[in-house]
């Protein structure tokens, strides 16, 4: 906890303007991906300690490489992959 206060006080804020779903989940995975990498990074290092935030974060960040397509904003999404999870 001592690291989060000794942390300059930021704001964010992310804004999606567009009537498109697919545009918008785009940007907003494109934002989170500039994120979790900004946070990673700024983490302090545990040296070989297990760290939860850690772990998160790159599991947030392997799954946003892992569809890296999707966060493209001329994707195309097939109605395919949304039959098995209705």
């Amino acid at each position: 906890m001592d690291e989060i206060e000794n942390v300059p006080h930021r704001e964010y804020a992310i804004s999606v303007n567009t009537d498109n779903l697919q545009e918008a989940i785009a940007s907003v995975g494109s934002a989170l991906y500039g994120l979790m990498e900004e946070a990673l990074t700024a983490h302090e290092d545990h040296e070989g300690e297990d760290c939860e935030f850690e772990a998160f974060a790159r599991d947030v960040l392997g799954v946003l490489m892992r569809h890296a397509e999707q966060l493209s904003a001329d994707a195309v999404w097939s109605d395919q992959e949304h039959q098995g999870s209705g």
